[in-house]
Formats: C-alpha cells, sequence, structure tokens
C-alpha cells in the first residue's frame, strides 16, 4: 500500500508505516475541564486538559450529565445557548 505522505517522513521512518494515533489519556483528578453539550439523544461531553489529555462521551442527556459529574474535574461547565456560552454546569 502507498504512504501518500511518506517525502514528509524523516528517511529513516520512510516504508516504516504511520502508526496508529495514541489513545486519549485522561486528565489528572482535580484537573482539566469538563465540557457538556445537550441535543437530546445526541449531546456530548468532553474532559480537557491540553491538547493531549482528552476523554469524553455521547448519548442521551441523562448518561452524559451522569458521567460529566463523576468526573473528578476541576470545574464543569455546560453550553447555554441563551448565553451563547459555557456556564457552570451546578451552578
Amino acid at each position: 500500500m502507498a504512504e501518500p505522505y511518506r517525502d514528509y517522513l524523516p528517511p529513516e521512518r520512510r516504508g516504516a508505516g504511520l502508526s496508529p494515533a495514541a489513545a486519549p489519556v485522561a486528565p489528572e483528578p482535580g484537573c482539566g475541564t469538563v465540557f457538556v453539550t445537550l441535543a437530546g439523544a445526541d449531546s456530548v461531553a468532553s474532559w480537557q486538559d491540553g491538547p493531549a489529555e482528552c476523554v469524553d462521551v455521547t448519548g442521551d442527556a441523562e448518561t452524559v450529565l451522569a458521567w460529566a459529574r463523576a468526573r473528578p474535574a476541576a470545574r464543569r461547565l455546560l453550553f447555554s445557548p441563551d448565553a451563547a456560552d459555557h456556564v457552570p454546569l451546578d451552578g
């Protein structure tokens, strides 16, 4: 199989194949922010702390809210269409 980006790899990596993306890493307890967006059965939440540390869940609002509240994050924010911004989840 051809590697379309092989010319962009260092010479020692060419032909070795591309490694799969690393699995998401959950932030440390007490760190990061959980962002929640409710949209019925298509609700989503993600726990983020920098570009490499992120885990997320999708599902119905009840499942997503339960997951978000169970994360030991520093902050939990809910997107508010009225405010057009994130507001504290339980505040």
